[in-house]
């Protein structure tokens, strides 16, 4: 008897079930080549499923070669459909993806970072301005767009980045992008230029590490202590490319690039004839003092802005913009316009609408709120908790602490651990170039948690680490 497993249940079309299954029993040759099917009448009967599934079952992969029907004598497994070590990665597969599934559905609560508070996202709002946008807009507005951006938006974000952050820029110099890590990309290959290097920060915001890995644009890691980039280590009379910062709100270690280091860098930069890349991660939620300045602001000409409404709305949003100065516009536009990368105009309305109507500001004060009281707790139960074991950080801006555990080391396995007493948690250390400088740290994100989870989070974060604490 032929046997696959069926589940109705799934959703999944059975013919798709019993073609994968097949397949997949073939490839790994637990069907070896010349095997003879059973005929599909009994296999449906087997089966208990309609005797069309295993027809055309049967047919698809007789079309892809697997199998082959011999005239009046049946269904066969074809020949030269093995592939060899192809049962040991499908097992693999499976146990990750049992494993996967098995997170999903066990009570984990996550510290994630990068994320706001889903729940507060104004779904109702949003729904009717892009659906106001979807009815009123003009038709030449669902055609292809120019890349820079829809007018009125780049108008209204000129008005923001005065407001928010004291940012003095043009509409023509803004650029509409789907994300900080578009808005990334496109500046990284503006800037590049042969036979010169990318500065990064060390510990980096991973983004960026990795579009220039995937781009082979060559980088030099400098370390980053509690005043942001040691700006000092870079080294004299380097071919620069570019310099990508965090100043406001480093990430991941969440200091502030203070002025001094910041008048060296503009320095450094223009001696190199580079830009620098003002990636302005995570700072619109300041919870002590004003809103730290953009670097922006000391050399428009020289640096690149890019922000984000990750934070503020939601990741699904998919806006964010890039300042660039006139002398690198319109290379900009080009490459976003040949690369092909899109910003639904739909959602370019709503966005203008929720700022220029505002909703914004309603929505960016409740938010503020809700945040300073997320990370009151937080920081009052690792306290509880732990008392002088843990040292904080980093916390002065966005949606999660820097944690330093003396003389714990997060190691995979620890990780692990973590995991098995139902909390999820990111670390320093999955940021950082070159590794060892701090294995103790974790950033504890809380931003996507309610209160309770933060309180229930923390004692199973202690519970977990009880016994290292104890042993030291």
């Amino acid at each position: 008897m032929l046997w696959v497993a069926i589940d109705k249940t799934s959703g999944m079309p059975l013919t798709k079930q019993v073609c994968e299954q097949l397949r997949s029993k073939i490839l790994s040759r637990d069907l070896p080549t010349g095997t003879k099917l059973p005929s599909t009448r009994r296999f449906a009967q087997e089966m208990q499923i309609s005797r069309n599934v295993v027809i055309y079952a049967y047919e698809q992969l007789i079309a892809e070669g697997f199998l082959e029907s011999q005239e009046g004598s049946g269904t066969y497994v074809a020949e030269g459909s093995y592939l060899e070590q192809y049962k040991e990665v499908a097992q693999e597969q499976r146990q990750q993806a049992q494993i996967r599934q098995s997170r999903r559905t066990r009570d984990v609560i996550h510290f994630q970072i990068g994320v706001p508070d889903l729940s507060q996202f104004p779904r109702q709002l949003w729904a009717k301005l892009l659906r106001n946008a979807c009815f009123d807009a003009p038709q030449d507005v669902l055609d292809y767009l120019p890349p820079e951006g829809l007018p009125p938006l780049r108008q209204a974000l000129a008005g923001f980045l005065l407001k928010t952050k004291g940012l003095r820029c043009r509409p023509e110099q803004i650029m509409v992008v789907s994300g900080s890590a578009q808005g990334l990309a496109v500046l990284f290959q503006a800037v590049a230029r042969a036979g010169r290097t990318f500065i990064i920060e060390d510990p980096v915001f991973i983004g960026s590490s990795r579009i220039l890995k995937m781009s082979d644009y060559p980088f030099l890691p400098i370390p980053v202590d509690e005043k942001g980039m040691q700006v000092e280590q870079i080294p004299a009379n380097l071919p620069t490319s570019g310099i990508i910062v965090t100043p406001s709100h480093q990430f991941p270690l969440g200091s502030v690039l203070p002025i001094q280091r910041r008048v060296k860098l503009i320095e450094y930069a223009r001696a190199a004839d580079a830009y620098i890349i003002e990636n302005d991660y995570d700072s619109e939620f300041r919870h002590h003092g004003s809103p730290i300045s953009t670097l922006h602001l000391l050399d428009p000409e020289r640096v690149l802005h890019v922000g984000s409404f990750s934070e503020i709305l939601c990741p699904a949003t998919r806006l964010g913009y890039i300042v660039v100065p006139d002398a690198l516009f319109e290379r900009c536009r080009q490459i976003k316009s040949m690369l092909g990368l899109v910003t639904s105009s739909l959602s370019q309305l709503a966005l203008n609408a929720f700022i220029t109507e505002g909703y914004f500001e309603r929505h960016f004060s409740k938010m503020k709120k809700l945040y300073r009281a997320k990370r009151a707790m937080l920081l009052e139960e690792l306290e509880r908790a732990f008392g002088d074991r843990v040292s904080i950080s980093g916390d002065s801006t966005g949606l999660y602490v820097v944690a330093a555990f003396n003389g714990i080391e997060f190691t995979a396995q620890r990780l692990e651990d973590l995991l098995e007493h139902g909390v999820q948690v990111s670390t320093v250390e999955e940021s950082a170039i070159v590794k060892g400088r701090h294995a103790e740290k974790l950033l504890l994100g809380y931003g996507n948690l309610q209160f309770e989870e933060i309180t229930t989070g923390v004692q199973r974060l202690f519970s977990a680490l009880a016994p290292v604490l104890k042993a030291g």
